[in-house]
């Protein structure tokens, strides 16, 4: 299967794969959201991290999420990520298995999120989008 060698200064980190059928990636970040711009839901802390995932596909509509340790990064950091074809790989840390959700019910989760965005929008105009929005959820409850 494809896998990757993920090595961080020179150490090894893990050996990551997800099986034949998949995603799998293995992600350098920095996010500083800056004052004031983080939403209501997001922190506002400066984060450097190394990040390993991946998902893999059980059926059409049953799929498994999975993610290998993390590592905090430090500038100066060099991660190395290698390309292997291998039998087999390090133990995710974390496993979560889930279905496909419905699509009305994603629908009226991303207009949950939206709502929720327009809450930090400064335009006057924003709040009456926010009030339809939350009457419309309202409305389909029985769907969330």
């Amino acid at each position: 299967m494809i896998s990757f060698d993920v090595a961080l200064n020179g150490s090894r980190v893990c050996r990551a794969g997800v099986g034949s059928r998949g995603v799998l990636h293995a992600c350098a970040a920095w996010v500083n959201p800056g004052r004031g711009q983080a939403g209501p839901r997001t922190s506002r802390k400066v984060s450097l991290r190394l990040d390993v995932g991946g998902m893999t596909f059980r059926g059409s509509d049953d799929f498994e999420h999975m993610t290998w340790r993390g590592r905090r990064l430090r500038p100066g950091d060099e991660v190395t990520i290698r390309v292997v074809d291998a039998v087999s790989v390090d133990r995710a840390s974390s496993r979560k298995r889930e279905r496909l959700v419905p699509r009305m019910k994603l629908v009226l989760g991303l207009l949950r999120d939206a709502g929720d965005m327009l809450g930090s929008v400064p335009d006057r105009r924003a709040r009456p989008l926010q009030k339809e929005l939350r009457r419309l959820l309202q409305k389909h409850a029985n769907w969330a």
